[in-house]
């Protein structure tokens, strides 16, 4: 399983989910996405949430404020680690 994160705002919303179809439709095994977005509401992910080679989906809203970013991250890094087995 694959772990991608995203971090983008709302004008990238089409390069991004262009590069997430793309990548799910090219891809041989499933995939976990993250998304760090400044605003979750304006990215539309119709286009990709039914896809069968995705797995989870998880968009977070991106806080400009370190306190609040770095706890994020490290979930999100200590998740994928536990799923790759290295914890």
């Amino acid at each position: 399983m694959l772990n991608l994160l995203y971090c983008f705002d709302q004008n990238y919303n089409l390069q991004s989910s262009i590069s997430i179809l793309s990548f799910l439709d090219n891809v041989e095994e499933k995939v976990n996405i993250c998304i760090l977005h400044d605003d979750p509401d304006t990215f539309d992910i119709k286009i990709f949430q039914n896809h069968h080679m995705l797995n989870k989906l998880n968009i977070v809203r991106f806080e400009k404020d370190p306190e609040q970013i770095y706890p994020i991250l490290k979930t999100i890094i200590f998740q994928s680690l536990r799923t790759l087995g290295y914890i």
